[in-house]
């Protein structure tokens, strides 16, 4: 076969074929065989076997998206992740990152049935209704959980952005899911030190996704400690990126859990801030514009006897903010007014 742009009719040709066929639950001889040979095909990294694999990606692709074969495919949606992972971090071949890519948006869209999802700055957080448990994620594509693990080690962090912020948004399109079983809860809770320390990579974006990746794997009964714990740790912080993603991080958990932490629980979470509140006479704008829309969006959920120090903090640095120039000025001047 040729190289063509999204392997031209050959996709189409091989549904055409799998539709005619007439298949039982777990499917036809033929949509069994050709999955088995298209999972195999595109997992072949060998360099001399690019070709085979960006259609077998493709073929897989038109696969997944196909309404007539929604059933048959989930069992091979683990697998279909892992392909899509692994072909994205190909450095031999840009066809097999490009088909990489289309699978993997294919398979969000598909298998997490979330189809918009608004940005990150908007506020909002997944649909907890449409959307899919971390747990019963992980149970149905238990072949993902290993690899993920190995692919977020904090020694491979320096790897391109390409192969870690694609784990790190299919992590965040998981939303929590609430679960009394010890066992259960550890095999999230191996994921948490390692997205946690995310937020000091360099990449803005990567902060930003890790922070919402962080929302499912925390279980709701250990989310208030868990909020003073990343509070604490700001205090101590000296890099900018640390700062920024602690703030992001803990932003992005309160506004998924907003709704059900006691008022109690946020006037814990202002005090453990309190000493992190000279970070808004911070150098970095972008910095203290993130802490700025944290204190925003706490301000009407924490009792107000517990504000009285931030509205100091506020007033104080309002009176400088005509001075502020430079990157996200305007973004920390907009947020300090919201609380004024």
């Amino acid at each position: 076969l040729t190289f063509l742009r999204r392997s031209a009719g050959l996709p189409h040709a091989v549904i055409a074929v799998l539709s005619a066929e007439r298949h039982g639950a777990s499917g036809g001889k033929l949509f069994t065989a050709c999955m088995s040979e298209a999972l195999r095909a595109a997992g072949n990294e060998s360099p001399t076997t690019w070709m085979q694999r960006v259609h077998a990606l493709n073929l897989l692709r038109m696969i997944f998206l196909d309404s007539a074969f929604v059933l048959l495919v989930m069992p091979h949606a683990g697998m279909g992740f892992l392909l899509a992972l692994r072909a994205l971090s190909c450095q031999d071949s840009w066809a097999v990152r490009n088909s990489g890519t289309l699978l993997f948006a294919a398979l969000l869209e598909r298998v997490l049935r979330q189809r918009r999802v608004k940005e990150e700055s908007s506020d909002t957080s997944c649909d907890d209704v449409n959307g899919i448990g971390a747990r019963a994620f992980f149970a149905r594509a238990p072949e993902l959980r290993s690899f993920l693990l190995s692919a977020l080690h904090p020694t491979l962090e320096t790897k391109s952005v390409l192969a870690t912020y694609p784990i790190l948004l299919l992590m965040s399109r998981l939303v929590p899911s609430p679960s009394s079983d010890p066992t259960e809860d550890e095999l999230l809770e191996s994921f948490v030190p390692l997205v946690r320390s995310y937020a000091s990579s360099r990449e803005l974006r990567v902060r930003t996704v890790a922070a919402s990746a962080l929302v499912p794997l925390i279980a709701p009964p250990a989310l208030p400690a868990f909020l003073l714990d990343l509070a604490t740790e700001l205090r101590m912080v000296a890099s900018h990126n640390r700062a920024h993603g602690l703030l992001l991080q803990l932003r992005a958990l309160v506004v998924h859990a907003s709704s059900s932490l006691e008022r109690e629980s946020i006037g814990h979470l202002v005090e453990a801030l309190e000493p992190s509140l000279a970070r808004l006479a911070h150098p970095c704008n972008t910095v203290r514009a993130a802490l700025a829309h944290l204190l925003t969006m706490l301000a009407p959920l924490a009792p107000p006897f517990k504000l009285s120090r931030v509205y100091e903090s506020v007033q104080s640095a309002v009176s400088t903010t005509s001075s502020v120039t430079g990157l996200d000025a305007s973004l920390y001047r907009t947020e300090l007014h919201r609380l004024e």
